[in-house]
């Protein structure tokens, strides 16, 4: 899903798609989420996905500190041995919700002001593709991200960041921007109905001694 990953591959065959990730669109109806502990309230940045080393956690803590009067949410996994608990300890406006379903935490993306992935830059960061990264795009929630390759595959829907200074002044930029109406967001080129079209196609390109359409004996 990413080009770093199809170069690794490359010695093991020379026909080699890149798929990125897709999006849905935005739900129709969305029920709000009611979370243990205080309401939380506006700017809300959020982040969505299993909180482990990808992510820059003295970048959130920078921005959290500086900017108390932004409250950051953080949804997702949180193992008991990552930075993330201190950095929530540390700073009264960093929340963990820990695992939500993936509909109340689709709902709960919605209400983000801005959504950020503040991933550190590394081997492992240049062959991921985020996926809520594109899901945000098309719920029209403005998206700041540190400079990984599908953030800067997507700079015209994406703003990057490369610091605390640079990453809060991109999310202010957001906030003062008018948001997009979602309805309005054109999401078919990454959407996941055109990914799995061309995967069919490439499928249905195939020999049919290699196709998974051969009958079984």
């Amino acid at each position: 899903n990413s080009p770093t990953n199809a170069a690794a591959f490359q010695s093991f065959g020379k026909a080699i798609t890149v798929i990125p990730n897709g999006a849905e669109p935005r739900p129709e109806s969305i029920e709000p989420v009611e979370l243990p502990g205080p309401r939380l309230k506006s700017p809300l940045l959020g982040y969505v996905g299993n909180m482990r080393d990808r992510v820059d956690w003295k970048l959130i803590e920078g921005i959290a500190k500086q900017r108390p009067d932004w409250q950051i949410v953080l949804v997702g996994e949180a193992p008991p041995h990552i930075e993330a608990h201190g950095v929530a300890q540390r700073c009264e406006n960093v929340r963990l919700t820990g695992i939500l379903p993936y509909d109340q935490a689709r709902s709960l993306m919605t209400t983000f002001d801005v959504g950020i992935i503040p991933h550190v830059l590394s081997d492992q960061s240049t062959r991921m593709d985020p996926l809520k990264l594109y899901n945000m795009v098309a719920m029209g929630i403005p998206v700041v991200s540190t400079a990984h390759p599908t953030a800067i595959g997507m700079s015209d829907h994406v703003a990057i960041g490369h610091d605390v200074g640079s990453f809060i002044d991109r999310i202010k930029d957001a906030l003062a921007a008018e948001r997009p109406d979602p309805a309005a967001i054109d999401i078919s080129d990454f959407a996941w109905s055109t990914r799995v079209k061309t995967m069919f196609s490439l499928i249905d390109g195939l020999p049919e001694a290699l196709s998974c359409r051969s009958e079984a004996p």
